[in-house]
């Protein structure tokens, strides 16, 4: 039960950085769609490098996000740069037996497997999660009495923001899954 969690998280993770070639082949995108796929020989490593990035994505959220509680946005970004050297350090091992493809992933095919990786309800929860956040800062904006200083207006606008993009993200991940569900046609390709 633990080992299919486990899975289901490493999944939602990484989901954007795979996808199933027309031959079947499964391609790994370390760079998304910057970059190069990889063809995934065996279920083990495709089971070692959802791990490793899954380990990876936790590290580099919590340092992130424990450098701007602690020391504030500037050590958050030298953070952020240090993780980015580290990465691309770290590809030639993570990629290290793996054959070069000539694929390409489009930002479609990439957030269609991440749609896919998250259920429906997660969707729905993040979508209407943003939407009350959204909610929240317009009540902040129209009301003097919550911050009249200049920094809280633009906290509060900054909030709506990030939350209305964060809303429309979560509504076309939806899209895409419901997209990616339907049976398709004989003869039509995507």
């Amino acid at each position: 039960m633990i080992e299919n969690k486990t899975k289901s998280f490493l999944d939602r993770v990484t989901g954007g950085l795979f996808k199933t070639a027309q031959d079947g082949r499964r391609l790994f995108f370390p760079w998304g769609v910057w970059g190069r796929g990889y063809v995934i020989s065996s279920e083990q490593d495709s089971r070692r490098i959802k791990h490793q990035l899954g380990i990876f994505v936790i590290v580099s959220a919590a340092l992130t996000v424990g450098a701007i509680i602690l020391k504030g946005y500037l050590a958050a970004t030298v953070i952020a740069g240090l993780l980015l050297v580290f990465f691309v350090s770290w590809k030639p091992q993570l990629v290290r037996g793996l054959q070069p493809s000539d694929e390409r992933l489009s930002l479609k095919e990439s957030y269609t497997s991440l749609a896919l990786a998250q259920s429906s309800r997660q969707l729905w929860s993040w979508g209407i999660g943003a939407l009350i956040l959204s909610g929240v800062a317009i009540v902040a904006l129209l009301d003097g009495s919550i911050g009249d200083s200049i920094g809280s207006r633009v906290t509060a606008a900054a909030l709506l923001v990030i939350s209305a993009v964060l809303a429309a993200f979560a509504g076309w991940m939806l899209v895409l899954r419901r997209q990616a569900s339907r049976p398709q046609a004989p003869g039509k390709q995507t």
